[in-house]
């Protein structure tokens, strides 16, 4: 049972993008959280995913998701789109829509999970 999640998202300008959620739990749990891209990320240094953006006719700018390594580890994936549900998705983004999920590497009951997305320069 949750008994405290509070999310909260920075921006700062020219900078990055902070992404914060912070829980306490009534007892402890693996923790999972995901981050849907169109664009396939791969991993990068420890402590990072890299997401290469290319939007057509434009040049390639590298995103940098950076997480704490030591509490969690990403995994991606494929997600399929088979569904008629899912014909909305293909139409606007094609059939590629990969899910990244970042696992805690233990059973938490409190704690902070903070994702980083920055512009690798």
């Amino acid at each position: 049972m949750i008994l405290r999640w509070a999310r909260t998202m920075i921006l700062r300008r020219d900078q990055n993008i902070e992404l914060s959620d912070a829980f306490r739990l009534r007892e402890g749990h693996e923790i999972a959280e995901h981050i849907m891209t169109c664009y396939q990320p791969y991993e990068g240094d420890p402590g990072e995913v890299m997401i290469p953006f290319q939007p057509e006719g434009r040049s390639k700018k590298l995103f940098k998701l950076k997480y704490d390594y030591n509490q969690f580890s990403p995994s991606i994936e494929k997600v399929k789109l088979e569904t008629p549900e899912d014909q909305g998705i293909i139409t606007k983004w094609g059939d590629r829509i990969y899910r990244i999920t970042f696992n805690s590497k233990e059973q938490l009951r409190m704690g902070e999970f903070v994702l980083t997305v920055e512009l690798d320069d």
